[in-house]
């Protein structure tokens, strides 16, 4: 929905792409997508931003961590072929029409609707399903895989870390793994419990989540929403996090709020 807090965000973000501030225009438009997820306007900017931040040398360049943000996850394109992790954002995505792409990353089978990096085009950078020309700026995305933990719009007051291993939890430890799977973290200031654990259960999500019920009983009432995810840090040891939401909207549209 367009509204004058819609327009007065994305309109500041115009005037900072124009002064290399990639990155501030990118919160701008990622406060509207938290609102409005599906707005084409801000979805179309965000493309723009993440396409040209990423390949040249703003004053404020795209992190990784920007580029990773999980609401922007639905407007990139992501490779089929088995086992490919490639993803990219396409120009067709804020640059409507015809557009002939050279050397691009990858493109869409039209006939298929598949996928293909570059990696995996097929002869004459076709489809190498159907063997029919691909569409190398499509106008719509398939997604990619998350990165980081969702985000939701609601305030991130606690976050539990279980750690794989004994003794404590380092602070490096914790900023470099919240850095880049929970960057939220450091825009809300929630409290936070890292706990080391061996040997490691079974069910680690399972794990966590008892570990924060167990500690904040509150968490397990209707006010808050949990969510949990798991993987394994630069040195191989496995983690558990659990991030608690409390229910109530963090950023608000005051020309229409709900």
């Amino acid at each position: 929905m367009m509204t004058p807090w819609t327009r007065a965000l994305l309109d500041d973000a115009r005037e900072l792409i124009l002064a290399g501030r990639y990155r501030s225009a990118l919160d701008c438009v990622l406060t509207v997508l938290s609102v409005y997820p599906a707005l084409a306007e801000a979805q179309e900017l965000a493309a723009t931003i993440v396409y040209h931040g990423s390949r040249q040398s703003p004053v404020e360049p795209l992190t990784r961590q920007d580029m990773w943000d999980t609401r922007l996850d639905e407007l990139f394109c992501s490779c089929d072929a088995r086992g490919c992790t490639a993803a990219w954002m396409s120009i067709g995505r804020f640059m409507p029409g015809n557009v002939a792409v050279a050397n691009p990353i990858g493109g869409r089978c039209e006939a298929c609707d598949q996928y293909f990096c570059r990696n995996h085009f097929g002869r004459r950078n076709g489809c190498p399903r159907c063997r029919r020309a691909l569409d190398h700026a499509p106008q719509v995305s398939n997604g990619r895989p998350s990165g980081q933990m969702v985000r939701l719009n609601q305030p991130l007051v606690h976050v539990q870390v279980l750690r794989e291993g004994t003794g404590v939890v380092s602070p490096e430890y914790m900023t470099d793994l919240l850095s880049w799977v929970a960057p939220d973290v450091f825009e809300d200031s929630p409290t936070i419990r890292a706990l080391s654990i061996h040997p490691w259960p079974d069910n680690p999500d399972d794990r966590a989540m008892m570990q924060v019920i167990v500690e904040h009983d509150e968490f397990g009432e209707d006010t808050h929403d949990l969510r949990v995810s798991n993987g394994h840090s630069k040195d191989g040891s496995r983690w558990a996090i659990v991030k608690v939401f409390a229910k109530m909207p963090k950023y608000v549209d005051p020309d229409f709020p709900s």
